[in-house]
């Protein structure tokens, strides 16, 4: 199911939703512009687990600032078109909403510390992993969540694809 709107009146306009969908995008159009050298970016960018953690499992966080530039900066790089699209089509359909429930101040919050909170149990969950973390799902999981509880009945139109296979 994709979602497309939401039955949730607002009474402002959701500029720091905006904003944050445009900043993923022209992050992302950068990305596009690097060519080859675009591995180089997200290994310098993304958040890789191992960074943080011992071989015996142990975390360690020297400098704190080094450790808070990859978390926040990884919630900007995605992996192609559908991980963007993807992601800002979940923050446009249930951000707006949670933006004027919150506050564009307390929406940018939330969604930063949801960014950081999964940024966190990436590293304790995946120890040692070389593997790079990319893209702003954490960060729209806590809104998602933030909705959920805000907006238990609203109602969601959706796009539900029928795939229909021929032998």
């Amino acid at each position: 199911m994709i979602p497309l709107n939401d039955n949730v009146r607002r009474q402002t306009f959701w500029f720091a939703t905006l904003a944050l969908i445009a900043l993923n995008t022209a992050v992302f159009v950068y990305e596009l512009s690097l060519g080859p050298s675009i591995n180089r970016f997200i290994f310098a960018f993304g958040l890789i687990p191992a960074r943080y953690t011992t071989t015996h499992g142990a975390i360690i966080i020297s400098n704190l600032a080094v450790f808070l530039v990859p978390v926040f900066t990884s919630m900007f790089i995605h992996g192609g078109w559908l991980h963007l699209i993807g992601n800002m089509l979940f923050l446009f359909v249930f951000g707006r909403s949670i933006e004027d429930r919150f506050g564009h101040g307390n929406f940018l919050l939330l969604y930063f510390l949801s960014g950081f909170g999964a940024a966190v149990a990436e590293i304790f969950f995946n120890m040692g992993s070389r593997v790079p973390t990319i893209g702003a799902s954490g960060a729209i999981a806590g809104i998602l969540g933030a909705y959920l509880v805000s907006y238990p009945t609203a109602r969601i139109t959706t796009l539900i694809p029928l795939f229909i296979i021929f032998w």
